[in-house]
């Protein structure tokens, strides 16, 4: 792949790569500097993506590294100074309050749900994607399914 392709996926994949990130971050600002790190990352390391074919796990994997990175950073840095409250996450084109019930799962869970349902991604690539064995981002899918499911249910809505 040459980075002209690189650059049209990546701009392409925006949307997912940001809701990933906010998924992790929660705060807008970071996540797009995560994204961004994340892109400007992949050009640099081209040269390590070994199937074109996988270009989309390969760039949602270096993006959930840069979240971590940040969010490590971050906390190191808000030892040391007062930190502004978190702000709502605000979510790129999807809107809606199952995507917002989603948002209150516990990370691991919730970051399976929306590569899994939101991305399209196969358990196999989630595990990929998270750096899990695969029986264990399913358990994270099922732990996340059950969690969402008790929440609508105490809302009064109607679930699968």
């Amino acid at each position: 792949m040459d980075r002209e392709e690189l650059g049209r996926q990546a701009w392409e994949m925006r949307a997912a790569l940001l809701r990933l990130a906010m998924s992790i971050l929660k705060r807008p600002q970071d996540a797009e500097d995560a994204v961004s790190d994340a892109i400007v990352r992949a050009f640099v390391r081209l040269d390590t993506l070994r199937n074109d074919a996988a270009v989309r796990a390969w760039l949602m994997k270096i993006t959930v590294h840069c979240c971590y990175e940040r969010a490590r950073r971050s906390r190191r840095e808000s030892l040391h100074e007062d930190v502004e409250p978190l702000c709502q996450p605000v979510w790129p084109r999807e809107e809606g309050a199952l995507l917002e019930q989603i948002t209150a799962l516990p990370d691991g869970e919730r970051e399976a749900l929306l590569l899994y349902y939101y991305e399209g991604f196969c358990v196999k690539d989630v595990a990929q994607v998270l750096g899990l064995p695969r029986p264990a981002a399913s358990m994270r899918l099922s732990r996340g399914r059950r969690r969402l499911r008790e929440m609508l249910q105490k809302e009064g809505r109607d679930c699968l």
